[in-house]
């Protein structure tokens, strides 16, 4: 099932196995990202990983989305992840 707000790139929850396929793909979209939009595949890529029950992994994520946000001076997003 295709939820709406997810892109095609990014992994199905249910299947653990495309997790790290799928978190990849985010990694470049980060990386390749305009200021100010970096923060989101990271954070997208945290929600992933707590979906699939891999809560270190995604604190990691989403400690990197807040750190993004704040470095292109957007704290009231960097808030909203934490």
């Amino acid at each position: 099932m295709k939820r709406w707000f997810r892109s095609d790139s990014a992994p199905d929850p249910g299947n653990a196995a495309t997790l790290p396929d799928g978190l990849e793909v985010l990694e470049r979209e980060a990386e390749q990202a305009s200021l100010g939009s970096r923060g989101m595949p990271l954070n997208r890529a945290g929600d992933e990983c707590m979906q699939a029950e891999e809560s270190a992994r995604a604190l990691a994520y989403y400690g990197r989305a807040i750190d993004a946000y704040l470095h292109d001076g957007l704290p009231d997003l960097a808030r909203g992840v934490a």
